[in-house]
């Protein structure tokens, strides 16, 4: 598997190379989410649950449509691997960042909502 390439030639990158990778993809992904929250925040000031998912969605990406695609444009490549690896890496910094973020969100959108004179919905999904 494409995971497997990556960690299989040991030559091919140094510890440090992936924790710089790691540090920029979190500079990186907090950039980008800065960058959303900001224009949802000009686009639609009066819509917070539209800004929380505009968030997430202008954010987010999936490896279930990145490493296939990586592995069929460089399947022959040995570096296949390092190819991959920062989808690798976003993915769960994603996940995680989202996750953490998720009870604040909840919070702002409750509190822009009563700013707003909106009506709170506490639906159960």
């Amino acid at each position: 598997t494409v995971f497997c390439k990556t960690f299989r030639n040991p030559d091919a990158t140094s510890g440090s190379d992936a924790v710089l990778m790691i540090v920029l993809q979190l500079v990186l992904l907090l950039f980008t989410m800065t960058l959303a929250w900001m224009t949802l925040a000009v686009l639609f000031p009066d819509q917070p649950k539209l800004r929380v998912m505009g968030l997430y969605g202008c954010t987010h990406k999936t490896v279930a449509m990145g490493v296939p695609l990586i592995n069929a444009i460089y399947e022959s490549n040995s570096n296949v691997g390092l190819y991959t690896l920062p989808l690798l890496i976003w993915h769960p910094m994603q996940l995680v960042l989202g996750t953490a973020l998720a009870p604040k969100l909840v919070r702002f959108v409750e509190r822009e909502e009563k700013r707003l004179g909106q009506p709170l919905q506490t639906e159960s999904i």
